[in-house]
């Protein structure tokens, strides 16, 4: 038989002064857990507070910088007599108003991230708000061949003794 023989150091972080057990027992476990769950819950609970102060604190200021805009648009007519001239006014800043308050308000919860998925969404609602527009229009241009359709029957140019006589 061989004579090998093995030692095994532990080498302890602070040389072996502190007095902890090496394993924790499953209630100390479980209220570790709790401690982690509660800090997370908690960092969470933060966040979320945080992030609905800035969307009212954005979202008041907005809405009155929106109602002093709006106010000083709809008068430059009556101050220069321009109508056409406050209308180009009045589709620019709502041009502007569609596309920077979603950007704001995502770079105000979300930083650069959020901005960015503010831009996409408010593309997105843009594109779906002209579809819709679209398809009106479609309605009514198929609602108004029918009427035409009605009224050139009515008048006998589509019935078929009109070529014939």
């Amino acid at each position: 038989m061989a004579d090998n023989t093995y030692e095994i150091y532990f080498n302890l972080p602070d040389g072996g002064a502190s007095n902890k057990a090496v394993s924790v027992s499953s209630t100390d476990m479980h209220s570790a857990q709790n401690t982690e769950q509660q800090s997370y819950l908690s960092q969470n609970v933060q966040s979320a507070q945080g992030a609905v102060r800035k969307i009212i604190s954005v979202g008041t200021a907005t809405a009155v910088a929106d109602k002093l805009i709006t106010n000083e648009l709809n008068v430059v007519s009556l101050r220069t007599g321009a109508k056409e001239y406050e209308q180009k006014l009045q589709f620019g800043y709502s041009m502007i108003k569609q596309t920077a308050m979603p950007l704001v308000f995502g770079a105000a919860t979300g930083g650069l991230a959020g901005a960015a998925i503010g831009v996409v969404f408010s593309f997105a609602m843009q594109g779906i708000q002209w579809a819709q527009n679209q398809r009106v229009i479609d309605y009514n241009r198929d609602i108004e061949n029918i009427a035409i359709g009605f009224a050139r029957n009515r008048a006998g140019v589509d019935s078929s003794r009109g070529t014939r006589q």
